[in-house]
């Protein structure tokens, strides 16, 4: 399984329970996030992925 990769910043999916299928999931230089799951499952959990992600940025509560 290929990593996940966000910001130079890589996460191995493969310990997780969690996308079923492919999900890529990718930043534009604005902020803006865009997800791309083949089922809602996978798309919830990126979504989590995410926003958890985005929570644990220092300055961003």
């Amino acid at each position: 399984m290929n990593p996940i990769e966000l910001n130079n910043h890589e996460l191995s999916l493969e310990t997780l329970t969690g996308p079923v299928d492919e999900v890529r999931i990718w930043q534009e230089p604005s902020g803006l996030v865009h997800i791309q799951a083949e089922n809602e499952e996978d798309l919830f959990f990126a979504l989590g992925f995410v926003h958890g992600r985005d929570q644990a940025k220092p300055g961003t509560a």
